[in-house]
């Protein structure tokens, strides 16, 4: 469910519209920023330099698109088939809505069981040698043993994706 909120201080007007989940758990960070950019534009350091702040506001909100998007609404979305694509689906929350560079295998597994529509038992049997295909072919890049994270191709191609 899409929310929408609009916070005006002084100068600063910030809109926001999307995920409900992010304003719950962001909203606090999201207030302390607007009124971050308030008191840098009470201190009259010059226009460039609010200007920079309030774009910097904004690359922050729109990294923020999939935050708080479950493992089952990227599958979704992802359009996931595969014990593959849930496995791509399970990073890409980890990445993108977890925020986390890297993540384990054990964390894979569970985005992976919380997905209840995509699951199937057998992916966790296949597990090591789905890994290590999506490894073989870039989507994955293993950081250390059982450690893994998105390729950057696959990480544009699913912010792609997720923005159409």
């Amino acid at each position: 469910m899409n929310s929408k909120i609009r916070i005006k201080l002084g100068l600063i007007e910030v809109e926001y519209e999307g995920s409900e989940v992010f304003i719950k758990k962001e909203l606090l960070g999201f207030i302390k920023a607007v009124a971050e950019l308030h008191k840098v534009s009470h201190k009259e350091i010059g226009k460039t330099n609010i200007d920079k702040a309030v774009q910097e506001l904004h690359e922050e909100k729109e990294d923020s698109q999939m935050l708080g998007m479950s493992t089952q609404t990227l599958a979704s979305k992802l359009l996931s088939k595969t014990g593959p694509d849930l496995i791509i689906a399970a990073s890409a929350k980890l990445t993108f809505s977890d925020k986390k560079k890297s993540f384990k295998r054990q964390d894979i597994i569970d985005e992976m069981k919380l997905a209840t529509a995509y699951y199937k038992k057998n992916y966790l049997n296949n597990l090591t040698v789905l890994l290590r295909n999506l490894i073989k072919s870039g989507i994955l890049n293993e950081l250390s043993p059982d450690t893994y994270a998105l390729s950057a191709k696959k990480k544009k191609e699913i912010e792609t994706k997720i923005d159409q």
